[in-house]
């Protein structure tokens, strides 16, 4: 069973990799769906239009992730400059945010598509101003699909997490294998 990450991202193959998932990884060009309001749909259909991008040969089993944060009913995808990314953060600061990936898996084998989506629920303590600043002066990762990274300085200040971790780093392993598994994928 090939598989292939629809991405070059190197800390998303690294996660799966070490979850005991072997795979190639392949970026595909495709456009961002940004016109659909409801947060579950859109990255799921995110996540559809990644994996078929990179779709080149039948016999492999493809991966489209997609993901970003949901607060206050508002989706935020990557920060466009640091100011909005310091202005989410205030927002955020002592409140919950929720980090949604969107899955698509497609074996081309059969051409089925396999869908799902995983949440994480984040609570951040109070971060403080010059936190913030110094978090985006010294982290260059805040330009994350979600706009923060936990695993660095912001993981002083998470109070909760609730839900898989891993989907808060862009790569819902549990889903992600349990799909995998039914579609007859073992260690």
């Amino acid at each position: 069973m090939k598989i292939v990450l629809a991405t070059t991202a190197k800390h998303k193959s690294e996660i799966l990799r070490n979850a005991g998932i072997p795979h190639s990884c392949r970026k595909g060009i495709f456009d961002e769906l940004k016109n659909i309001e409801d947060p579950k749909e859109r990255a799921i259909r995110n996540a559809i239009g990644k994996a078929k991008s990179v779709i080149s040969s039948s016999g492999e089993i493809i991966i489209g992730l997609d993901t970003f944060v949901v607060f206050e009913n508002e989706i935020f995808e990557k920060p466009m400059n640091e100011q909005q990314a310091k202005q989410r953060l205030k927002r955020m600061s002592n409140r919950t945010n929720h980090v949604l990936t969107g899955i698509c898996v497609i074996d081309t084998r059969t051409n089925k598509e396999y869908t799902s989506y995983a949440i994480t629920n984040v609570t951040f303590n109070q971060i403080s101003n010059d936190v913030i600043n110094a978090y985006i002066q010294n982290e260059p990762f805040f330009m994350d699909s979600t706009g923060y990274i936990i695993e660095h300085m912001l993981s002083c200040f998470i109070n909760k997490i609730e839900g898989e971790y891993y989907n808060i780093l862009g790569v819902p392993c549990t889903k992600i294998y349990q799909i995998l598994a039914s579609i007859g994928f073992s260690f």
